[in-house]
């Protein structure tokens, strides 16, 4: 079994997130996203990630298959 590692470079952080890296960079210097600098090296915790997405799953569970609403 592969293990995830618990911090994510910049360019992974925005592939699992589907956004670009500079939005991703941009929410970065807003604190939106919160990171870590180890050994000169900026990374996004994978955790957060995680919740990120489960938040959203919970969200779109939440509303109607059009997306307009709670069921």
């Amino acid at each position: 079994m592969e293990t995830k590692p618990d911090f994510l470079k910049p360019s992974e952080a925005s592939l699992a997130l589907k956004i670009s890296r500079s939005r991703l960079y941009e929410a970065l210097q807003r604190g939106e996203i919160p990171s870590v600098i180890i050994a000169g090296l900026k990374r996004i915790p994978r955790r957060w990630i995680d919740e990120q997405v489960r938040s959203a799953l919970a969200n779109y569970a939440e509303t109607d298959d059009a997306g307009k609403g709670p069921r």
